[in-house]
């Protein structure tokens, strides 16, 4: 293989170009999108655009289920003297519903059974072959558009491993006994896991979404790294390697991007030879972690997944296919979907960082190391985010 490695300065100048707010159907995406494309055939690169329809912003489905969450744990509450099984069937369906929400929006839209209510707001995907011939297809990934939120995304996930904490501990309240009340009659057991539970809710019912963030680190890093290495790769000698890049849009709105991509290419895909590299927040020096029940490689520190996170990568696990994932792990994550995750985030040795694990996958499956028919069934997969 060529001793040649990514050139991280200019990596970094593709991100600035497009680190500024860029979410789906606002004029920031689609000059985003312009910057992409007219970069990738400057580099001699034969690049396809494909548009997609979306259905639905997922804020809305989102709101009107944490209301209604609220609601049934208010009616739990109030008739757990006399019912208190009821009201642990019903903290425990809120409770699956805050665990799962990201899995039932992986599976409406993966059927595609959301309901049409954007009237005309579209996005697309782009993408660029890089090498074509080997007998293993690798698609690399990067998602495009940004969001703004009131609160930031590891914010989010902490909120909600939080409200499940409470879910449970209210659950095993109504199922241990009868509590012990007040003067009062105020159920003491209750009141605390409940009133939490209340206002974690509340607080992620009234999260903001909006075009705020330049989505520096998410994941304007990713691109800019990933646009570089589209040169680079092109004149690197794979012969076992078909490489395509990938680079998604609308991610921020639930994966719909991949979604389309999956939808629309499924039959021209086979799981034993087709690899998924997805790169979502990479950027910062000495953070980047592995993750994945089952790498294909294990060339980092594996980190677990948390709930709540939802990436690129997991249609193509849902259809079988294989993947690994690496991300950034930092204090800096916590700026990610406000003003303040832009460029100046994003440090050289990150990149850089990113940049190497890559061509050194790339590498090893091009040297043949994997036997693509051995690593993974389906179902039992691993994916990269960076």
């Amino acid at each position: 293989m060529s001793d040649k490695k990514p050139n991280i300065d200019r990596a970094i100048s593709y991100a600035r170009e497009i680190a500024h707010p860029r979410l789906v159907g606002s004029e920031g995406e689609g000059r985003a999108a312009r910057y992409i494309t007219g970069v990738l055939k400057e580099k001699g690169l034969e690049v396809e655009e494909e548009p997609f329809r979306i259905k639905i912003v997922p804020w809305i489905p989102l709101r009107i289920g944490l209301i209604s969450s609220l609601i049934f744990l208010l009616i739990g509450f109030l008739i757990s003297r006399e019912h208190k099984f009821i009201s642990a069937i019903i903290t425990t369906v809120i409770l699956i519903s805050f665990i799962f929400m990201g899995k039932l929006w992986s599976f409406l839209a993966g059927l595609d059974l959301l309901p049409d209510l954007t009237r005309g707001l579209s996005s697309k995907n782009i993408i660029a072959g890089i090498t074509k011939g080997g007998e293993r297809r690798v698609f690399l990934i990067a998602h495009y558009d940004s969001k703004g939120q009131s609160i930031s995304l590891i914010t989010k996930i902490l909120l909600v491993a939080t409200g499940s904490f409470y879910l449970i501990l209210l659950t095993l309240q109504y199922v241990s006994g009868p509590p012990h009340q007040s003067q009062e009659g105020i159920n003491l057991q209750l009141y605390v896991p409940f009133s939490f539970a209340v206002i974690i809710i509340l607080i992620l019912a009234s999260v903001r979404t909006d075009n705020s963030s330049p989505g520096g680190l998410d994941n304007a890093g990713s691109v800019g790294i990933l646009i570089e290495l589209a040169g680079l790769l092109k004149e690197r000698p794979y012969k076992g390697l078909s490489i395509t890049i990938i680079f998604t849009g609308a991610e921020e709105l639930g994966l719909l991007g991949a979604y389309a991509f999956l939808k629309r290419h499924r039959h021209e895909l086979n799981s034993d030879n087709c690899y998924f590299l997805n790169l979502d927040g990479v950027g910062v020096g000495g953070r980047l972690k592995q993750f994945g029940k089952r790498p294909i490689f294990q060339i980092l520190p594996a980190f677990p997944m948390v709930t709540g996170l939802m990436m690129d990568h997991l249609p193509f696990e849902k259809a079988g296919f294989r993947a690994m994932s690496l991300g950034c792990v930092s204090g800096k994550t916590l700026k990610i979907h406000t003003k303040e995750d832009n460029a100046d985030l994003l440090e050289p040795e990150g990149i850089e960082e990113a940049g190497i694990k890559v061509l050194e996958i790339l590498d090893r499956l091009d040297e043949g190391s994997v036997d693509p028919k051995n690593i993974a069934k389906k179902n039992n997969i691993c994916y990269i985010m960076l």
